[in-house]
């Protein structure tokens, strides 16, 4: 039964219906890319350290918060990655330690006052019958930041997370918030960069309509038993899509 959306399952179906099928509706959990598990690596670095500073708790230190980030990986390793050629895992561990290290003296100190760490909405929506579901890195009086660790400069008009976060922090507090992406960039020298962006109602309205649309053509798509492949994005690649094997790969 659809009862709710997510950003990850709305992206998801944005970029193939049938990888949406093999997730959310098989319920079938493919294990994630070392690029994947080093940026959970790094979310739980942030929060590991965060959840004390909101708590005004004692935070641990920059060099067990390191520790840490490296053992969440390790640990994701010793479960199963989805290894591809040309991976190794010693290279992804160092170049994770030096991207924490950028999280650890250049975004987390800024961050002085949270008044929430991985805080999850669960809205009804009214009118609609399937909710949404949100969960927020960070949270601050007037602001939301998400991390990302990535080499690329992410467009907050392209991705849904802005809208998302900043329409249940609204729906909270009745006050629109700032938002912010803290990006790692995985470069040879790791550096730091700011997104930052403010939605507006317009922001708001385009995507209740992509919402209400994706609604619609998964009902639709899952009574009818029939879901569209997307093969002709960059996605669509035995490198790329975990379920490949499932899909283009399976053979006759």
């Amino acid at each position: 039964m659809l009862d709710h959306l997510s950003p990850s399952q709305m992206s998801m179906w944005g970029r193939c219906q049938v990888q949406w099928y093999f997730r959310y509706v098989e319920g079938l959990k493919i294990p994630p890319s070392v690029s994947m598990a080093q940026g959970s690596a790094m979310h739980e670095g942030a929060r590991f350290k965060l959840a004390a500073r909101v708590e005004g708790a004692e935070e641990p230190s920059d060099s067990d918060t390191e520790e840490y980030i490296v053992n969440e990986f390790e640990e994701a390793g010793r479960k199963g990655l989805d290894l591809k050629e040309g991976d190794d895992l010693g290279k992804a561990k160092d170049e994770l330690t030096a991207c924490g290290k950028v999280l650890l003296e250049e975004s987390l100190p800024d961050i002085t006052t949270p008044t929430a760490s991985e805080k999850r909405y669960d809205l009804n929506l009214e009118d609609r019958d399937v909710g949404l579901v949100a969960i927020t890195d960070v949270e601050e009086e007037g602001r939301v930041r998400d991390f990302k660790l990535t080499s690329k400069t992410p467009d907050p008009l392209s991705e849904l997370q802005p809208v998302v976060y900043t329409y249940c922090r609204w729906q909270e507090t009745g006050e629109v918030p700032d938002f912010t992406y803290e990006v790692v960039k995985k470069l040879k020298t790791p550096k730091l960069e700011r997104v930052n962006h403010r939605c507006t109602e317009a922001d708001i309205n385009f995507f209740f309509a992509q919402f209400d649309a994706a609604v619609f053509q998964m009902k639709h798509a899952i009574e009818a038993g029939n879901f569209v492949p997307n093969p002709c994005g960059w996605w669509c690649s035995e490198s790329w899509c975990g379920y490949w094997n499932h899909c283009r790969g399976k053979g006759v």
